[in-house]
């Protein structure tokens, strides 16, 4: 595995995502979730991202005619060549396993452990199904508990009717404190209704702007190029919530992915009550519609209290994920830690009494 895998002359990064792509594009693929799907990092972090795989260097033309020739693959972004972390709006990688290898999963992960090995940094996050994850710990990385927040029983509201059905039931499961928030948006004439990315941008600026955090223009360019891809391969929509004079309060990004959406990204102004509680409204509406076509909404997860509070407020339970973090030690320290280790080395066994 070569360092400079971000570059785009690198033959080999390039084998590796056109193999990739193919796999996603295959039957096969159909299970891997949003954040680790090729049009996404494609679109998040073009050429930046290579593949991890098992084995490390496979028969490139046959695995792009079948991918199950490959065992196990793994992409990651790479975007100063010998570091390895997380697009900007990717919650998560995914560790694709091939039907048949399920049961070697400790083995494989201990090769893609190694794989990882030769960088610098490395900071990574899995979906919430990775359980396992000690060889990567055994291999140095630190082993990190946060939490995403998900609601699981969007296709049992879809069941017991239609659109207002749907309403009735995420409005029955909603926090006290939430339900009013809700209540006190839709009496403030508040409207939900697509917006444009130019908005949901601006928006997206001025919250953060309004909490001392400068948005740079990478961040802003990122995210239009996510929303325009979504939209355009009907994954993903914008919801805005509008004041009764038609000004912008409130909007939110999700996108899907097989049976699960995912709210991606938001923005709101800190205006007074009643509309401080446009947010509320907004993702009340997105919820609702995604529960026509999917089966879980997951809501990224946050470890701040508050914004893990108003997440849980829809009903959202939280689930468990792991975070891989580590830094490779420079020559120096490891020439220090090897000279350590030869002198504190016992030259032999103590005398028998």
């Amino acid at each position: 595995m070569t360092k400079s895998c971000n570059i785009k002359t690198n033959s080999e990064a390039d084998l590796r995502r056109r193999f990739y792509r193919a796999l996603c594009e295959s039957p096969q693929g159909l299970d891997i979730p949003l954040f680790a799907q090729a049009w996404w990092l494609d679109t998040a972090c073009p050429e930046a991202w290579t593949v991890l795989t098992v084995p490390e260097t496979p028969d490139w033309t046959a695995a792009a005619s079948d991918p199950t020739r490959v065992l196990a693959a793994m992409p990651v972004h790479t975007p100063y060549g010998n570091t390895v972390q997380n697009p900007l709006f990717t919650q998560h990688t995914f560790i694709w396993l091939s039907p048949d290898n399920q049961t070697k999963e400790h083995k494989i992960l201990t090769d893609l452990a190694a794989a990882l090995s030769p960088y610098r940094y490395v900071y990574l996050q899995f979906p919430t199904r990775q359980r396992q994850a000690q060889p990567f710990y055994w291999r140095g990385l630190d082993l990190r508990l946060r939490y995403s927040y998900r609601l699981e029983n969007l296709r049992a509201w879809r069941q017991e009717g239609d659109a207002a059905a749907v309403e009735t039931a995420l409005r029955a499961g909603m926090g006290r404190d939430s339900r009013r928030r809700l209540h006190l948006a839709e009496a403030a004439g508040i409207t939900v209704k697509p917006c444009s990315t130019a908005d949901f941008c601006r928006l997206y600026r001025q919250t953060f702007a309004a909490r001392g955090r400068h948005t740079s223009e990478t961040e802003t360019a990122c995210l239009t190029r996510l929303i325009e891809a979504a939209c355009q391969r009907r994954q993903g929509l914008l919801w805005g919530g509008y004041a009764p004079d038609g000004a912008l309060l409130s909007a939110a990004f999700v996108a899907w992915q097989g049976d699960t959406a995912y709210y991606v990204a938001g923005g709101s102004l800190r205006r007074k009550p009643p509309h401080a509680h446009a947010q509320t409204l907004v993702l009340f509406k997105a919820i609702a519609h995604c529960a026509g076509f999917c089966d879980v909404f997951d809501f990224e997860g946050s470890m701040i209290e508050g914004i893990a509070q108003f997440f849980q407020g829809f009903g959202a339970t939280p689930h468990p994920y792991i975070a891989l973090q580590g830094r490779r030690p420079g020559l120096c320290k490891r020439a220090w830690r090897k000279l350590n280790r030869l002198i504190r080395r016992p030259t032999g066994r103590p005398p028998k009494p």
